[in-house]
């Protein structure tokens, strides 16, 4: 197969997650690989129900080893919003459209199309690693399955839509529910009641003034810290003074930190002493997710080869951060791997969005840097 017809087959399997549905997907990656003139040992890895990553190995790894790493699933699709259907791969305008095009089946095939290209010109090359996982999309169960056995590697490249420049860097997050508890009334005696949405209008504010000390934060490659609140819910009838509310909090913070243990001390201690007109109002804090922030560093030398190689075939390659979270967390913060994100297409631009698509010469440029980044690492000395 050539590198738009693997992209397409990809595309063109369903893997929505939520609800989690990868298996399709997992066996049409495997079928390609077992059906390919290059001789991959391939293999499955469960992990949970019928959810698996699947693993393909070639290569020598006394040499070298190199991961290329992505995701198999991709977030849902509303058939009616997308001018073409989202599963149906289109090309308009130099362009493929479909779900995953950008986040990240696109950057799944051109790293099988750039390994099979290597290894099948190479003499005596290191081991080129094919990772495809589950999950990350929603909670990373394919990466966090994967890192519980020893690996070592001299670099891991994600293929996230980076634009073509290499990030080194994802801020993490802890996010919170938080329910604010106050007490009912009726709105005709508001002073018989505890507001809990006037105690709401206060935790806004208080978390508006921590965002702002936040932005005294600062990393090479990353912005500051952020924290913000996502999303509200509060009230149960027009004339009821609301005895309850909630909001999620959503707190974006450096490397560095694998505790969530002062995040939550610190956001309790922000939040301690409310009242409305003087009288307490109760507030639980639950965390809901924390995800680890992670970094190679930029001066890292497989950043350096990697950047070295990348830019050797025209791409931009310059080095920055990424403030979502990614699998990367796993392979840095529990196998302690060098790790790099690169791949086609924007996060910003056209992840997640209706009419999802990627520049087809982005992609072929793309495979051309893993290409080289393979050439890199993996040639005998």
């Amino acid at each position: 197969m050539g590198l738009l017809e693997t992209a397409e087959g990809l595309l063109a399997v369903p893997s929505e997650n939520p609800p989690g549905e990868e298996a399709a997907a997992v066996e049409w990656v495997r079928d390609r690989l077992e059906g390919a003139p290059l001789e991959w040992t391939v293999s499955t890895q469960s992990v949970t129900g019928e959810r698996a990553n699947v693993i393909a190995r070639a290569g020598d790894p006394a040499v070298g080893r190199v991961v290329l790493n992505g995701h198999l699933d991709v977030v849902p699709a509303d058939p009616a919003l997308w001018r073409t259907p989202p599963y149906t791969p289109t090309i308009r305008d130099g362009r493929l459209v479909a779900r995953g095009s950008a986040d990240m089946k696109g950057a799944i095939a051109a790293q099988i199309e750039a390994a099979e290209a290597f290894l099948s010109r190479a003499d005596s090359p290191g081991e080129v690693m094919l990772v495809f996982v589950v999950d990350e999309e929603y909670d990373g169960r394919g990466a966090r399955r994967f890192v519980e056995e020893p690996l070592s590697a001299d670099l891991v490249v994600i293929g996230e839509p980076t634009e073509l420049d290499i990030l080194t860097a994802v801020k993490g997050v802890a996010r919170y529910h938080l329910t604010l508890t106050g007490r009912p009334c009726h709105s005709g005696t508001p002073d018989q009641g505890i507001d809990a949405i006037r105690g709401l209008a206060a935790v806004i504010e208080r978390i508006g003034a921590m965002d702002d000390a936040l932005a005294a934060t600062s990393h090479a490659v990353l912005a500051h810290e952020d924290i913000t609140v996502t999303e509200v819910d509060a009230g149960v009838a027009p004339n009821t003074v609301a005895g309850e509310a909630h909001c999620t909090v959503d707190w974006r913070f450096l490397p560095g930190e694998t505790d969530p243990a002062p995040y939550d001390a610190r956001l309790a201690e922000t939040l301690g002493d409310l009242t409305v007109d003087g009288e307490p109002l109760t507030v639980d804090l639950e965390r809901i997710v924390f995800a680890r922030g992670a970094e190679t560093a930029h001066d890292h030398p497989a950043v350096q080869a990697a950047t070295a190689a990348i830019q050797s075939v025209g791409a931009p390659g310059q080095i920055g951060g990424l403030n979502g979270a990614t699998d990367s967390r796993f392979f840095i913060n529990d196998l302690e791997l060098p790790t790099i994100h690169f791949g086609p297409g924007s996060i910003a631009d056209d992840a997640h969005t209706v009419d999802e698509s990627v520049a087809i010469a982005d992609l072929e440029l793309a495979q051309a840097a893993y290409e080289a980044v393979l050439e890199a690492f993996l040639t005998p000395a």
